[in-house]
C-alpha cells in the first residue's frame, strides 16, 4: 500500500481542484459520504480527492460533476488561483 503523504506534501493544483469540489459538494447539503455513495465511489477515495491527496481521473471528475449537476470546468478554480501554482510547469526558461 502506497505511503500517505503528509498534508504539507499535497499538490497544490490538486488541493485547489479538491476545495472546489468540496465547495460544490457542500452546496447541495450532501454530506462526504452520502455523495460518494451517489457517486459511486469509495468515502476514502472520494474524500482523498477533495483534500488534494488524489490525482484524480477524467472519467472519476465526469462522474463527480453529473452527480453535482455542474459542467466539469465548474470543478476546476479559475486560471488566476491556478496560474501560481503552476509556476513549476512555465514554459519560460528563466
Amino acid at each position: 500500500m502506497p505511503k500517505r503523504k503528509e498534508p504539507d506534501e499535497r499538490d497544490p493544483v490538486l488541493q485547489a481542484i479538491g476545495k472546489q469540489i468540496r465547495m460544490h459538494r457542500e452546496g447541495t447539503g450532501f454530506s462526504q459520504e452520502r455523495f460518494a455513495l451517489k457517486a459511486g465511489m469509495d468515502r476514502t477515495y472520494y474524500a482523498a480527492i477533495e483534500l488534494g491527496y488524489r490525482n484524480v481521473s477524467a472519467k472519476n471528475l465526469i462522474k463527480i460533476a453529473c452527480n453535482l449537476k455542474v459542467e466539469v470546468g465548474d470543478l476546476f478554480p479559475k486560471m488566476t488561483e491556478l496560474e501560481p501554482l503552476l509556476a513549476d510547469f512555465s514554459d519560460d526558461p528563466g
